[in-house]
């Protein structure tokens, strides 16, 4: 575990620019390009400007997650930084859901570095090891697509943090957003997904699924998954 935690370190002091693993970015250009992702991701573009990147879900009209990143917007065109598995759908929806607006989009790359101030393209950055990843982004409480996002997972169910952060609920309409609406009215989803510590990597209680774990350096483990709602109240 020395590369993980060399790495996990590096990665918590901020200092550095690491490549990210399965991590890439779509670039969306067009005079429309703004409005066309108002009506397509869960946050209110109007807070994006160059300054100030935006925490988005991409969503099918259910309500479910087929994406999430980033979008930084470089003057000139918009930069979604998203996990790789979840390119070929975002671009899917480029292609058939853009009609009369003037707005495109493209693979711009599949590397993508990571500093403390947040996503970049990558250059001749040192690669980061998926383990140190996995364990730094599971102490800051953010989902992996690949263990943590399930194919009915809802962002209200990643919990507070991540829906005050990637939703907007007074934006208007967009893809997925009655059910998201109605969920947020109802105040409450059946489960949410939380990270706690543990003394082993695996943790077995009533509700609770498993998706994800990590061994930190101080000698516990980051657990992560679904909780039952109505099981941890009862408890």
């Amino acid at each position: 575990m020395n590369e993980t935690w060399d790495d996990y370190r590096r990665l918590t002091a901020g200092t550095e620019a690491f490549v990210l693993p399965d991590w890439s970015v779509i670039e969306i250009r067009g005079e429309d390009w703004r409005e066309w992702l108002q009506g397509q991701v869960t946050n209110d573009l109007r807070k994006l400007t160059p300054e100030s990147p935006l925490k988005v879900c991409v969503c099918k009209p259910t309500g479910q997650i087929v994406s999430f990143g980033e979008i930084q917007d470089t003057g000139e065109v918009a930069r979604f930084f998203l996990p790789t598995p979840t390119v070929e759908v975002v671009l899917q929806r480029l292609e058939q859901m853009v009609i009369l607006e003037d707005c495109e989009g493209e693979l711009l790359a599949t590397r993508v570095s990571w500093t403390g101030n947040g996503f970049g393209l990558a250059s001749e950055e040192s690669e980061v090891s998926e383990p140190a990843w996995r364990l730094f982004s599971l102490e800051r409480k953010m989902p992996n697509w690949l263990y943590d996002i399930q194919s009915k997972t809802l962002p209200p169910e990643l919990g507070p943090a991540i829906d005050e952060r990637f939703v907007s609920y007074d934006k208007g309409c967009y893809t997925g957003q009655e059910v998201l609406q109605r969920i947020h009215s109802r105040g409450h989803t059946n489960r949410t997904w939380v990270v706690e510590h543990s003394e082993s990597a695996e943790m077995t209680r009533p509700g609770f699924e498993q998706t994800n774990q990590a061994e930190h350096p101080d000698g516990y483990w980051l657990v992560a998954g679904y909780q039952r709602n109505q099981v941890a109240t009862e408890a």
